[in-house]
């Protein structure tokens, strides 16, 4: 059930042709310890799925883990990630593991398969861009949502850095708990939240270009996949309705605390344009313009009902 990292392992030898030796466990030296102690993790500790969040300078970001399985229908749904980080004290200098004691493995390969994992390292320069390092940072394990089934698994996770400092010189394990639920049960607090938008001055402020389609649109910037909140939202806007005094949207159950975006949007065939919503709905309503000019933040605590115009 063993999925391998792709890994830096030629680092260290770069590092060593250009003489560089930043730390223990670089260049020559740890080319040797690597072939003294590079041996591959046995089938005991593969199969030994004792629960275990942080060791030897690793730790998983929480434990348990809940993820959402895709929606029906969703070819491209948000990656679920156990995200694993190395203290950066001591992973100082190590830029690379040893392929055959690193993989990631399933308890329960009926509710995630082994297919369903994915491995992969994270460098300083994955942070840091071109000014970063190549050291590693830590890990992360995906999970294809599209491939896995409801139930509860363990995700066992294990590494042995091939060089950086001799104290973490060492088998590695994480071991984290999955729980994996249908589409929409992932419970959390939602407001009822209904929506007057005063169209007043939207003709005008789309009169320059030509537009086919214009749409009331809200998005959920921090949407956990497969809750039972309202993530995405659109409306279309019909012409005629431009001139009404008030576009009614009722019965939204909008994610409790969470911060939308909301916006108009109008689309033709040349051309595109984002406008931006003001708006008021009392004491547990916040609602304004963004910096950037196209779109709007709407904060909704509690059930409300907001009126809105354009900004």
């Amino acid at each position: 059930m063993k999925k391998s990292l792709l890994p830096v392992l030629l680092i260290p030898f770069l590092l060593a042709s250009c003489g560089e030796q930043r730390g223990p466990g670089n260049g020559s030296a740890s080319t040797s310890q690597e072939e003294e102690t590079s041996t591959s993790i046995s089938e005991t500790d593969e199969n030994d799925f004792t629960l275990q969040f942080a060791d030897n300078g690793l730790i998983a970001n929480r434990d348990p883990y809940l993820f959402s399985r895709a929606e029906d229908g969703d070819e491209y749904p948000p990656e679920a990630n156990i995200v694993i980080s190395a203290d950066v004290s001591s992973w100082a200098f190590c830029t690379a593991v040893d392929e055959k004691a690193t993989g990631v493995y399933s308890e329960d390969e009926a509710v995630i398969p082994e297919e369903a994992l994915l491995l992969d390292t994270m460098l300083d320069s994955d942070i840091h861009g071109s000014s970063g390092s190549s050291e590693i940072i830590g890990f992360t394990i995906s999970i294809d949502r599209k491939m896995v089934n409801p139930g509860t698994t363990k995700v066992l996770f294990t590494t042995r850095p091939s060089n950086g400092s001799s104290s973490i010189a060492k088998d590695t394990r994480i071991c984290v708990e999955v729980d994996i639920v249908a589409y929409g049960s992932i419970d959390i607090a939602t407001c009822e939240v209904d929506i007057n938008f005063d169209p007043a001055g939207l003709e005008e402020a789309l009169s320059d270009i030509q537009y086919d389609t214009v749409e009331f649109c809200l998005s959920d910037s921090e949407e956990i996949y497969g809750s039972n909140a309202l993530a995405h939202y659109r409306r279309n806007i019909e012409p005629g309705e431009m001139s009404d005094p008030v576009i009614g949207i009722s019965g939204l159950d909008l994610a409790s605390g969470h911060m939308y975006d909301v916006w108009i949007y109008a689309e033709g065939k040349d051309d595109r344009r984002w406008l931006p919503l003001d708006g008021e709905g009392g004491v547990y309503v916040q609602m304004g313009p963004n910096d950037n000019g196209l779109d709007s933040y709407l904060e909704v605590t509690n059930d409300a009902t907001i009126n809105c115009q354009l900004a």
